[in-house]
């Protein structure tokens, strides 16, 4: 079959479908999308079976245009084995890939009908327009988590619509319930846990745990939420200023170097005209004698000497 990154994996490559079996870098774009059947995936990958969530420490709800959030967990079976199949499968052996995308939020759409799940990683700038208003809890997730050890997720259920579709209907449907996290990946989590030889945790250390347990309070994690986004947007500004800056420098120097080039063309002419030598044959002669003369015809009448027709 086509080579993508799964070739290794005989199981993910036997549940993706159409172009994603052809994948070679991870989508951040819902038209690219990782897409895979998960009717066939046993329970064995649920999230539940992999240690992914601890339960909440205190109640949580944010409010958004799709509907209150709430920090509880979330049983739907579809996105417990999506989720969990992808982050044991499809995540974890890709994570240098996954940390060469940035911040970002990986989007699972679930569908109940038929059973296929889509995979993107939506980017930090992405989240930021699609979710600020409706679903404010992304923006935390995709602002707070650590990029070198974690990954932010939002999922939803997608169930068969019942008003007519134009188009393909195959991937439509309504939003019929949703989840996200942080995860930790677990062969990291022991640089987070674990205090140094003889010393004890950092207060960065206790933070971090605080917010993977969801220990902090609503005002908290509003408060660090906004801290980290001013923070990383400080940062692509920053970014952004030097990638100016050094494209002024380069149209500079090439600017540099096309007065240099023109000013030895110049230079170049100037020194032909220079070491040019008159041919001796050719002084004083007048070139005015060797136009052509005028001849007159029978009837008196002048004509060139020459015609053409």
């Amino acid at each position: 079959g086509p080579k993508n990154m799964f070739r290794d994996d005989p199981l993910v490559t036997s549940v993706l479908i159409g172009s994603s079996r052809s994948l070679e870098e991870l989508p951040t774009q819902r038209r690219h999308a990782l897409q895979f059947r998960f009717s066939d995936i046993g329970p064995e990958f649920a999230m539940s079976n992999i240690g992914l969530f601890s339960q909440p420490e205190s109640h949580q709800k944010v409010c958004g245009t799709r509907g209150d959030s709430t920090n509880t967990l979330y049983h739907h079976p579809e996105i417990q084995v999506c989720v969990g199949f992808a982050v044991q499968r499809i995540i974890a052996p890709q994570w240098n890939r996954v940390r060469q995308l940035g911040r970002s939020l990986a989007i699972f759409k679930c569908h109940q009908g038929p059973k296929i799940c889509e995979l993107w990683f939506m980017p930090r700038e992405e989240v930021v327009k699609t979710y600020a208003d409706s679903l404010p809890k992304n923006l935390e997730w995709v602002h707070l988590y650590d990029p070198k050890t974690e990954f932010a997720f939002w999922a939803e259920t997608i169930r068969p619509s019942s008003r007519p579709f134009r188009g393909n209907p195959l991937l439509s449907g309504e939003f019929n319930g949703g989840l996200g996290s942080r995860y930790a990946m677990m062969h990291h989590l022991r640089d987070i846990l674990m205090p140094p030889p003889g010393g004890k945790l950092s207060q960065k250390q206790v933070e971090k745990i605080k917010m993977m347990t969801c220990a902090c309070s609503r005002e908290e994690y509003a408060s660090l939420t906004a801290k980290a986004q001013a923070k990383t947007e400080k940062q692509a500004r920053r970014k952004e200023k030097l990638k100016q800056k050094k494209s002024e420098e380069r149209e500079k120097i090439r600017e540099e170097e096309r007065l240099k080039n023109a000013e030895n063309a110049a230079r170049q002419v100037a020194e032909a005209k220079a070491a040019r030598i008159p041919a001796p044959h050719l002084q004083g002669l007048d070139f005015s004698s060797m136009r052509a003369k005028p001849v007159e015809d029978e009837a008196g009448a002048s004509s060139p000497s020459s015609s053409s027709s």
